[in-house]
């Protein structure tokens, strides 16, 4: 299940056409590609070894197209590692922060419809012995990545050190990014259903 031929070239594009790209391009996925896929990936989440070795993770609730979670968080519950998902605290200033859940029936629907953590156990202490799934809009292969646009996760890995960094995307999500700058945060891996980068 791959997106068409043309779908696969790779652009030079800035973040904000990559966004837009990206967005037009999910609208495409078809609901087979997107759960065949994603379980591809998260077995590779699974199968790599600072995830293995770590005691918790801190991963995002998936939404309109994005690689979906729901294996990663599933394995992580049943092996007893702590789960923690995020909640955006401060929109403008692009501040959120991590909290553990017991089960995903712990998370609420919250800004732009993200599901978030309804409990108060906050996290963001705990990150060296955990990885850290990000989501990604877009990426190059030389693992930076294109969010949003609100700054997030940049902001937060800046503060925060944790045992691995790991992206996870569709193929064709990555894109040549025209310019990188300072604040733009490379990750040290991301992983596609086809290729492992970083």
């Amino acid at each position: 299940l791959k997106m068409s031929r043309i779908e696969e070239k790779t652009k030079i594009m800035n973040k904000q056409s990559i966004r837009k790209e990206v967005f037009a391009r999910r609208k495409q996925v078809t609901k087979d590609f997107l759960e065949f896929n994603s379980e591809i990936i998260a077995e590779k989440v699974i199968e790599d070894k600072e995830y293995q070795k770590a005691s918790s993770i801190f991963v995002y609730s998936d939404i309109r197209g994005e690689v979906a979670t729901k294996s990663i968080t599933n394995h992580a519950f049943s092996t007893g590692k702590k789960v923690c998902f995020p909640k955006i605290l401060e929109m403008e200033a692009g501040k959120m922060s991590f909290y553990q859940v017991d089960d995903t029936g712990e998370l609420e629907e919250g800004i732009m419809g993200i599901l978030e953590p309804k409990t108060t156990k906050c996290f963001d202490e705990y990150t060296e012995d955990a990885v850290i799934i990000v989501p990604i809009v877009g990426f190059d292969k030389q693992c930076y990545r294109v969010g949003y646009g609100g700054g997030f996760y940049d902001r937060y890995l800046r503060k925060y050190k944790f045992k691995s960094v790991i992206g996870i995307a569709f193929d064709f999500q990555c894109l040549e990014i025209d310019k990188i700058d300072e604040y733009d945060y490379k990750l040290e891996k991301i992983l596609t259903e086809t290729s492992i980068y970083g």
